[in-house]
């Protein structure tokens, strides 16, 4: 019996990383939300279908992205923060729309697939949107 319940989670775990093997497990423990971690697997999915490399979540681009994010709902104002790389901002409710509507902007999906970034960053607060990339 214990063999058979550890044959079930070893599938269980490989039916997981199969479907989500291109997003690492430290989005979830870094305390990313249903949305950014949407977000953040749109971006990877985009940047596979390029022969990318995935973008991994990096704590100082995280911290700034989510402090942008709050100040833009605070001020209520949609404007670029000071960051050291490339930044995308936007509005909307959901990820799939924010994601479509950055690559409908050459200069946003440029950023989202350029070759040289490997951290990212996702700030949401209310109907804002930061991405942050190095």
């Amino acid at each position: 019996m214990k063999v058979k319940n550890t044959h079930s989670i070893l599938y269980s775990f490989s039916l997981l990383i199969i479907t989500f093997g291109f997003i690492t497990p430290s989005y979830a423990e870094k305390g990313k939300n249903a949305e950014q971690q949407e977000l953040i697997k749109l971006i990877n999915e985009g940047r596979k279908k390029k022969d990318l490399k995935p973008l991994k979540l990096g704590q100082s681009e995280d911290k700034a992205a989510q402090k942008w994010a709050e100040h833009m709902q605070k001020t209520n104002d949609l404007v670029h923060g000071g960051f050291d790389g490339a930044q995308c901002i936007g509005e909307g409710e959901d990820a799939k729309k924010v994601y479509n509507a950055w690559m409908g902007s050459k200069p946003h999906r440029e950023g989202l697939m350029g070759k040289e970034y490997r951290e990212i960053g996702i700030g949401k607060a209310g109907k804002y949107w930061v991405v942050n990339l190095k």
